[in-house]
């Protein structure tokens, strides 16, 4: 079972959109190259690279296709990467903390303790009798 799978068989209007994507993500790349850049060659690639693929895209969907599939899969490492440093980043600088935390104070909010001189762990819970609670299930 995979998490995350990539379309291989991309429909029109995904290509569309992916060509219409890549025409403003290049055309910024173009932009930032040309500002940091003492030559305009390097964005006149860029920008050219931005108009042609797209264009062509458009007369033949499959290269756009060939395309799509090439940057999800180059995109997937990358996805994989930055979603897994951002779990581990959340588990580690909040949910550790605030368990640390709850632990230093002595909260237990399923209290879980071991209590050896208890009968029983069974927690009482009173009944509402109210019939109008089964249209309010959450």
């Amino acid at each position: 079972m995979n998490l995350i799978r990539i379309n291989h068989n991309p429909s029109r209007r995904e290509l569309t959109l992916f060509g219409l994507i890549w025409l403003v993500f290049f055309g910024i790349i173009g932009l930032i190259v040309l500002r940091g850049s003492q030559s305009a060659m390097p964005a006149a690639v860029l920008w050219a690279l931005a108009v042609v693929v797209p264009a062509v895209g458009q007369l033949l969907p499959g290269f756009m296709r060939i395309v799509y599939v090439s940057m999800a899969y180059a995109a997937f490492p990358i996805g994989f990467v930055v979603s897994c440093t951002i779990l581990a980043m959340v588990y580690y600088l909040i949910m550790t903390p605030i368990g640390l935390m709850m632990r230093l104070f002595g909260h237990d909010p399923m209290t879980h303790r071991f209590e050896p001189d208890a009968q029983t762990y069974w927690l009482p819970h009173e009944q509402d009798d109210d019939v109008n609670r089964y249209f309010r299930q959450f």
